[in-house]
């Protein structure tokens, strides 16, 4: 039992949030689930415009998102222990727990280059995780292609973009090789980039593959691939560091770097970088039928092509097999199903379009490294 405990002293954490968003008040729900289970701890969420109140209220330890520099001294100011959950500044003179950015920039560059692009771009605000991110895919590109260029275009407020903001970067977008790879740092910058392109009367797909550096399932058109955050992790994660810390049980010198989960794919990469149709339409028929048990001939008869044609396009193209892609998207599938239900292994293998839960264990282990069980615990907190 912890000194707190003992001696039977409450004690008090407090979230401090730039806003009510979707991200700030999942990461405020996720450190809830935790904090609600420490014996004699009260909590409490209050904006920086109210750092007034937080001082009144007497907090122990704070969990903070999105401040500057200043408001965040003065929370430190306020109480002794603080959590830092926001990838805006870098050299913060608290711990951090936050996804690992350049891992995150990582995934979306082999993401891209496995779609088969050869053209890349980045756009993304100044800041640190953003940064991180751009380092993260210049690296994973470099690595397959020494050198390349990845083009930075003008920022895009995350914000609503006023008249006349998005004129640089229209002219930056108009300016792309056709095909190009687009990493956008976050959702919104991808939302509202698409926006701008669909107010030209741009086809976006027909110019860019799409990527956001946070999957948020925001309701745009095209709809998002994007990167999936640990967010399920990310708020328990930084709860359970402050009253570690409150209670003496570990120092805390470092950042905590939680892994990205995946990418979700959606509409705005669901094709390759090609015009080649029959590999497009082969492609397209594999996404759309990663639930069921198909091989490589079901996807040769949809696209009426023969079957050594189709292998040779995807060698050429993607540089792998018909049934590695056809593998790869079930295992995509099977992630999704192995973080979002509580469905038994056996069952997301059936509803994966694999024979059983050792096949499933088997591609699992080639495409992610990692068993299904193993992949479940690692990013999942029991409810």
């Amino acid at each position: 039992m912890s000194d707190i405990e003992q001696k039977g002293r409450r004690i008090r954490v407090v979230g401090v949030y730039t806003a009510r968003d979707a991200l700030q008040t999942g990461l405020w729900r996720s450190a809830l689930r935790y904090l609600t289970r420490v014996p004699g701890c009260t909590v409490a969420r209050f904006e920086p415009m109210h750092l007034d109140l937080v001082k009144s209220w007497a907090p122990d330890g704070a969990i903070v998102h999105g401040l500057s520099r200043e408001a965040l001294e003065v929370v430190r100011g306020i109480c002794r222990f603080v959590v830092n959950t926001s990838g805006v500044h870098g050299s913060l003179p608290v711990p951090s727990v936050l996804p690992d950015n350049l891992q995150v920039g990582r995934m979306a560059g082999e993401y891209m280059l496995m779609k088969g692009y050869r053209e890349f771009a980045y756009i993304g605000p100044q800041t640190d995780y953003s940064a991180k991110r751009l380092a993260g895919y210049q690296e994973a590109i470099w690595k397959v292609l020494p050198g390349v260029e990845v083009r930075q275009g003008p920022r895009v407020t995350a914000d609503e973009p006023k008249p006349g903001q998005l004129t640089p970067f229209l002219a930056w977008f108009d300016s792309l090789p056709r095909g190009t790879a687009l990493f956008a740092a976050d959702d919104a910058l991808a939302f509202n980039a698409t926006e701008a392109v669909r107010g030209q009367n741009w086809e976006v797909l027909s110019r860019v593959g799409l990527i956001s550096g946070h999957d948020r399932d925001t309701p745009s058109n095209p709809l998002l691939t994007g990167v999936r955050m640990p967010e399920d992790r990310w708020g328990y994660e930084a709860a359970r560091m402050v009253v570690d810390m409150l209670r003496g049980e570990r120092e805390v010198t470092r950042d905590l770097l939680l892994p990205p989960l995946g990418v979700i794919e959606r509409e705005s990469t669901t094709g390759v970088a090609t015009e080649d149709r029959y590999l497009l339409e082969a492609v397209r028929f594999i996404r759309e039928h990663a639930t069921e048990t198909i091989g490589v001939e079901d996807v040769a008869r949809a696209v009426s092509l023969g079957r050594r044609a189709l292998e040779r396009r995807f060698e050429k193209y993607l540089g792998r097999t018909v049934l590695k892609e056809i593998q790869r998207m079930h295992v995509e599938h099977a992630k999704s199903l192995l973080l979002d239900t509580d469905m038994s292994v056996y069952a997301v293998a059936l509803e994966s379009g694999l024979t059983d839960e050792k096949h499933l264990r088997r591609v699992m282990r080639e495409f992610a490294g990692i068993t299904p069980g193993e992949f479940r615990r690692m990013h999942r907190i029991t409810k």
